[in-house]
Order: C-alpha cells, then sequence, then structure tokens
C-alpha cells in the first residue's frame, strides 16, 4: 500500500457555507447524488447540528446566488433550485426533478438543541 498526503488551505470568506463548517464544529452534513437520466441528477443533502446555525445552512442552500460545487470543469445550462420539503427534528430538503437539478436534505438540530422549530 503506498501512502497519499496532501493539505488543505482554508480561507475564510471565499465560502460562506465552508465558514459555517468551520465556525461550528457540531455541524455535520451528508449527502448522495442520484441519477435521473443521462442528463439530470437529483442531490439530497442532510444537514445536523444547533437549531441557529441550521437557519444559516437553509437560508444560504436556498439562497439562488450561492454557489455550491461545481461537477465538472466545463460550463453547462443546467437548472439547480432548492426547496425545503421537511423541517422538524429529522429536519429534510429536497429539490423537484428537473434538468441539472440540485436535491438538498435536511437541517437537523443536534442532541440537546435547545431550539425549536415548527
Amino acid at each position: 500500500m503506498r501512502e497519499f498526503a496532501f493539505g488543505v488551505a482554508y480561507q475564510r470568506g471565499v465560502d460562506p457555507l465552508m465558514d459555517e463548517f468551520v465556525e461550528c464544529p457540531g455541524l455535520a452534513a451528508d449527502s448522495m447524488e442520484v441519477p435521473l437520466g443521462p442528463d439530470a441528477f437529483c442531490r439530497i443533502e442532510r444537514f445536523t447540528g444547533p437549531r441557529s446555525v441550521l437557519d444559516d445552512v437553509e437560508r444560504l442552500r436556498t439562497d439562488p446566488a450561492y454557489e455550491s460545487a461545481s461537477f465538472g470543469e466545463t460550463a453547462c445550462d443546467a437548472t439547480a433550485d432548492h426547496h425545503v420539503l421537511e423541517r422538524d427534528r429529522s429536519g429534510v430538503w429536497s429539490t423537484p426533478t428537473s434538468r441539472g437539478s440540485r436535491a438538498v436534505l435536511p437541517p437537523t438540530p443536534s442532541p440537546g438543541s435547545a431550539s425549536t422549530r415548527a
């Protein structure tokens, strides 16, 4: 087995969502991409952490001006929108099926989070 080492440089202010992760170690995310055909997919994301941070994450993820991960080096004309499907203790987000669409899953408060939201 060969060892592979690399470094990651972080610069505050370049990506507001990554800033949230750095400022709040209790914030976590899981995601998966679901192919919907040869030219479409849906991304599902689940965020967990303190309610106040999840509010910021939701604001960022639903802001059309926020640019998230790129899947290639060439530009495409894909559409991408984010919609909250459910927001409760298990908090779930998703995006409708559309060409080049991206889906987002949940904001879930971390255990012991004092704040709740209906």
